[in-house]
């Protein structure tokens, strides 16, 4: 079966821990074990619609009334799509009539979404049923192994970031070996903000010849 889940077994002080990457693991998981033990999130979604001239124009907010989880790990409001005011919205009825004080016109374009993160693989392998917590990184690490992806870092505009080298570094263009000191070693900072998987030229042909073959054969059920 599945391993137990790993959880905190004590509270545990930050000069407990002699480096930071500790310190860091280990407030991870324990966020993570409170906000298994909260609530849900409850909040209530407003929509107002306004009539301009025969345009309708949209208006979206939440109210969050119990953040729940939210209190242990906030960085997973991003996730929710949550969107907050920071100002009061006054009480508008059905029909109220409103004074426009100003308009202004913004041009703005699409861009590619970036790669898969590691961790969005991962939670998609397991809403399709491939493999189970424990085999899900062996199947992620064979395919990497394989040269049918590469692991990089956050890209921009569709195009891929630097390649991540075995030990979570990005590759550098210098020779230089140092940690931190000196031009070439950048330390903490060295290292990617997220892991990304970025299929290979020989991991697309692959597919496409199963996808060639029989397009049911690069599906998710059947594995």
């Amino acid at each position: 079966g599945s391993p137990p889940p790993i959880t905190p077994i004590r509270a545990a002080p930050r000069d407990e821990f002699s480096k930071g990457n500790e310190w860091r693991l280990y407030d991870y998981i324990t966020r993570h074990f409170i906000a298994s033990l909260s609530g849900d999130v409850k909040y209530t979604e407003h929509k107002l619609v306004f009539d301009i001239s025969g345009e309708e124009f949209v208006f979206v907010f939440h109210a969050v009334e119990d953040r729940g989880f939210l209190f242990a790990t906030p960085w997973r409001a991003k996730d929710l799509r949550l969107e907050e005011l920071d100002w009061e919205m006054p009480d508008l009825a059905a029909g109220t009539h409103l004074d426009i004080e100003e308009f202004w016109v913004e041009t703005e374009t699409t861009s590619p979404p970036d790669y898969l993160t590691e961790a969005e693989l991962v939670s998609r392998m397991d809403a399709q049923g491939i493999g189970t917590d424990a085999s899900i990184p062996t199947h992620i690490q064979n395919i990497v192994d394989r040269h049918y992806v590469v692991v990089c870092g956050p890209g921009e505009d569709g195009k891929r970031g630097e390649i991540i080298q075995k030990g979570g570094k990005k590759g550098r263009k210098g020779k230089g070996k140092g940690k931190g000191k000196g031009k070439e070693g950048k330390g903490k900072d060295d290292k990617p903000a997220s892991r990304h998987m970025v299929p290979s030229p020989m991991g697309l042909s692959f597919c496409a010849a199963f996808e060639e073959l029989d397009s049911e054969l690069s599906r998710p059920p059947i594995r």
